[in-house]
């Protein structure tokens, strides 16, 4: 039996393999790591692997090691990886701590959290023993990867993902965007002519999602405590020139979510960072959507965007001729329909003031 001296005990996931949207028999192995423990185990190490995988999807522990052992041995085997046992007796847990790890001296004097200002989200601090960001998803925390994840691969700044565990996604720290806001617009714009994500609805079933995409943003006010009179006029004003927009609205990779709130950058402060994507292959993704998100969450600002600066842009966008500030205008007012519910009561005023302000600005439009 080998001394206590020459026993390591490693972790499985995002260790020994990384894996994608949960692809568990397609991981990637750690080539460096597994060569490392391969020769200390043909040293006469003992290896010992553990691992937290079904804490979520199993009942206990019995259930997650019945469920997901053989997946383990058969991934461990394929990739020559010597160890002594498996064992599933890990919880999950965000942090780890023991005399070999995080020492206790370590976490006493390092592990604090601060609670970070900028970002949105249900729940988001700052791990200041090692600076990373951890941030609480509700839902669909696994979609905010995907998204990442392909956002990247066409070119798009999104924060490095450490882990995640849970709901619970740990990523590298980002800061306010400093830059130019025609930066912001040009990115966002840059989402022309990319197709959605793998898997999401074919061209036949986009104006049904988008047909749902108003009905979304109709029945936020008449759904929350709006009077029945001014709910029913923003309701028939959406019906009436949002559907009509549905040819100038194409169906493109989009954020979801691009509001002002949801653009960050790296430390100087130059570069465009996107986060916190709404992506369901039940909503209507656009990039003139996302823009007019944008255009929304300025216009609640002192210094809203002005509308030559979103013109200017779109003027160099030589795919959508017809797209112009009054279907920004028109997005913008169904996604602060959409924003209503989740505004507090003062917040509230102002929302149902800038949705009046914008409609009749549009309508001046197609009277002029």
């Amino acid at each position: 039996m080998a001394k206590w001296e020459e026993t390591l005990v490693v972790d499985f996931d995002d260790t020994i393999a990384f894996t994608k949207n949960r692809d568990w028999n397609n991981a990637l192995p750690n080539k460096p790591l597994i060569d490392k423990l391969n020769n200390l185990y043909k040293k006469g190490w003992d290896i010992h692997i553990v691992t937290a995988r079904g804490s979520l999807s199993c009942k206990n522990r019995e259930e997650a090691d019945k469920t997901y052992r053989p997946q383990i041995e058969e991934w461990l085997e394929n990739h020559n990886v010597g160890y002594t046992s498996l064992c599933f007796q890990k919880k999950l847990g965000l942090y780890y701590i023991d005399d070999k790890g995080i020492t206790p001296d370590d976490f006493v004097k390092n592990f604090d959290q601060e609670e970070l200002i900028g970002w949105s989200g249900d729940k988001v601090y700052i791990d200041k023993a090692i600076g990373d960001v951890v941030k609480v998803h509700k839902e669909y925390p696994g979609k905010v990867i995907e998204w990442f994840e392909a956002a990247e691969d066409r070119g798009f700044k999104v924060p490095k993902v450490r882990s995640l565990i849970g709901n619970t996604i740990r990523m590298e720290r980002l800061y306010e965007y400093t830059g130019s806001i025609d930066c912001i617009i040009q990115k966002i714009m840059k989402f022309d002519g990319r197709v959605p994500l793998e898997g999401y609805q074919e061209p036949r079933e986009q104006i049904a999602l988008y047909r749902k995409y108003i009905d979304r943003c109709c029945n936020r006010l008449s759904s929350y405590g709006v009077r029945e009179v001014d709910s029913k006029k923003i309701d028939l004003f959406l019906r009436e020139y949002l559907l009509k927009e549905y040819e100038n609205t194409p169906y493109t990779f989009g954020h979801g979510d691009a509001s002002f709130e949801n653009i960050m950058s790296d430390k100087y402060g130059k570069e465009v960072y996107f986060i916190d994507p709404i992506q369901e292959e039940s909503l209507y993704s656009s990039w003139v959507i996302d823009l007019g998100k944008l255009y929304a969450s300025y216009f609640l600002k002192t210094t809203p965007l002005s509308d030559r600066m979103i013109e200017r842009n779109l003027e160099k966008n030589h795919l959508y001729k017809n797209i112009n500030i009054k279907t920004i205008q028109i997005h913008a007012i169904a996604n602060l329909c959409r924003m209503y519910p989740y505004a507090d009561s003062n917040w509230k005023i102002n929302i149902l003031k800038a949705i009046t302000t914008l409609c009749n600005k549009v309508k001046k439009q197609k009277s002029d």
